[in-house]
C-alpha cells in the first residue's frame, strides 16, 4: 500500500505539474508510454531474479531507490534544474523500480501464504492498490495551478518510500529461491519451461495476454463510441466508466469470499462470458440508462478475469516458482496496457465506434469459449500440485526399497 502511495503521487506529478510539459496531452501520453515501458522492463527483471534472490530484499532495495530519486528530482525541481526531456527518462526509471516490486510482492504472497489461502491473498493484495489508484487522480485537478506541487508531492513520496523500505523488513522472507548454482538466466529459462508445461498456467497466461490486449483496444473504442458515434450525451461517458470502476471495486470485495471455493474455476468462465456479452450488448444499445446498467457487470466480469485469473495460476503453481510465474503473469496482462494512453490518444483512426467495439465483442467471446475448452481437458487435475510431484517423486526412490525388504525371500542354494 505504502508503495502504491508514492508511486501515485509520483506518476501523478510527472503527468501534470512538469512546466516544461506544458500541460499537454501530446506530452502526457508519452510520459505514460515510457512509464509504461519501464513498468515492463522491471517486470522481465522480476522474472529474472524473484526466485534466485530473497523477495524481502528486493522489495526493500526497490523501496529505497524509488526513495532516493524522489529525493534527487525534488532536489532538481527546487533548484529549478529540471530541463529537456528529463521527465521521460523520470517516468521510466520509476517505472522499472515499482514494476519489480509490484512483481516480486505479488509472487511474495505464495511465499507466505497456505496453499488453500493463496487465492485469497492475491485478491487482497489487489486492495493495496487502492491508494494509487485515487492519488494518481486527485492531486492532478486540486494542485494543477500550485507553484510547489512538483516538489513537495516528490518530498512526500520520498517519505513514504523509505517508509516503506523499513517495513519490509518485519515480513518475514518466507522466499523459496531456486538453487543456488542456477543463474537467473536458467531460472527463467526453467519457470519458462515450467509454466508451458503446466496446461492450467499455460491456458491462464495467454488467456490474460488476450484479453489484456482487447481490454486496451476496447477501453479506446467504447470511448471513441460513446463520445463520437452515438448520440449519447457526453456525460453517459463519464456515468459509465464511473459505475464500471465502482463494480469493479465491489467485484474485488466479492471474490475475496469465493475465490477459495470449489466453483472458483466456474466463476471465471462465467466472467468470461459476461464481459464478452455485455460489450456485444453495448454496441447495440442507444439508451442512456442501459449502457450505465451494463457497464456494471462489464467492470465486475474484467476484474474477477483479471485477478482470478492471477488467483488461480498462483494458486497451482508449486513452490519455488511464485515470483517467476507473477512476473510472467504481470507481463502477458500488461504488454500492451502499457501503452493504453498512447494509444487513445493517438490511434482513435483504428476504431469505428459501433462496429469495433462489436469485433471485439466477439473477440472476447471467441476467447471465453476457447478458455472453456482448455477447462475441460484440465478440470479434474488436483488443485495442489505439490503432493502428486512429491508422491511421484517418492515413489521412485522407495519402491525399489521397500521391494528389498518385502520381497519373499528366496531359498538358499544347496551346498
Amino acid at each position: 500500500m505504502l508503495l502504491g502511495a508514492g508511486y501515485g503521487l509520483t506518476l501523478s506529478t510527472q503527468s501534470h505539474f512538469w512546466e516544461v510539459a506544458d500541460y499537454s496531452t501530446t506530452a502526457i501520453a508519452w510520459i505514460g508510454l515510457t512509464n509504461g515501458i519501464g513498468i515492463v522492463v522491471g517486470y522481465l527483471a522480476a522474472a529474472l531474479y524473484a526466485d534466485c534472490l530473497s523477495k524481502q530484499r528486493l522489495v526493500r532495495v526497490s523501496a529505497v531507490l524509488l526513495a532516493v530519486m524522489s529525493g534527487l528530482v525534488a532536489l532538481l525541481e527546487l533548484g529549478d534544474l529540471v530541463r529537456g526531456e528529463w521527465f521521460y527518462l523520470i517516468a521510466a526509471l520509476f517505472g522499472i523500480a515499482h514494476g519489480l516490486a509490484a512483481a516480486v510482492i505479488l509472487g511474495w504472497v505464495g511465499d507466505l501464504l497456505p496453499r488453500r489461502l493463496i487465492a485469497k491473498g492475491v485478491v487482497v493484495l489487489s486492495l493495496a492498490s487502492i491508494p494509487l489508484g485515487v492519488l494518481i487522480a486527485v492531486p492532478g485537478p486540486l494542485l494543477r495551478e500550485e507553484s510547489y506541487a512538483t516538489l513537495t508531492l516528490f518530498a512526500i513520496s520520498f517519505v513514504i518510500y523509505l517508509f516503506a523500505s523499513v517495513c519490509t523488513r518485519h515480513v518475514p522472507i518466507g522466499s523459496m529461491t531456486s538453487q543456488g548454482h542456477e543463474t537467473a538466466v536458467r531460472g527463467l529459462r526453467a519457470a519458462t519451461r515450467y509454466m508451458w508445461g503446466d496446461v492450467r498456467l499455460r491456458t491462464l497466461w495467454w488467456y490474460l495476454l488476450l484479453v489484456g490486449v482487447l481490454a486496451t483496444l476496447l477501453y479506446a473504442a467504447l470511448s471513441d463510441y460513446l463520445l463520437l458515434d452515438s448520440d449519447l450525451e457526453p456525460i453517459v461517458h463519464s456515468w459509465s466508466f464511473m459505475a464500471r470502476g465502482l463494480a469493479t471495486f465491489a467485484a474485488t470485495i466479492g471474490l475475496v469470499f469465493v475465490i477459495g471455493g470449489p466453483s472458483r474455476w466456474r466463476i471465471l468462465l462465467g466472467a468470461a462470458v459476461v464481459s464478452s456479452i455485455t460489450v456485444v450488448l453495448v454496441s447495440f444499445t442507444t439508451q442512456q440508462a442501459l449502457v450505465i446498467l451494463l457497464f456494471v457487470p462489464q467492470g465486475m466480469a474484467m476484474t474477477v478475469i483479471a485477478l482470478g485469473g492471477q488467483a488461480l495460476a498462483l494458486s497451482v503453481t508449486r513452490a519455488g516458482f511464485f515470483g517467476r510465474v507473477a512476473a510472467l503473469l504481470l507481463f502477458a496482462a500488461y504488454l500492451l496496457n502499457f501503452a493504453a494512453g498512447f494509444t487513445r490518444n493517438f490511434l482513435y483512426d483504428w476504431f469505428d465506434g459501433r462496429w469495433s467495439v462489436l469485433a471485439l465483442g466477439l473477440l472476447l467471446l471467441f476467447a471465453a469459449a476457447w478458455l472453456y475448452r482448455q477447462w475441460r481437458g484440465f478440470r479434474h487435475l488436483p488443485e495442489d500440485p505439490e503432493p502428486a510431484v512429491d508422491q511421484r517423486e517418492a515413489g521412485v526412490w522407495i519402491a525399489p526399497h521397500l521391494g528389498d525388504h518385502l520381497a519373499p525371500q528366496k531359498p538358499a542354494a544347496p551346498d
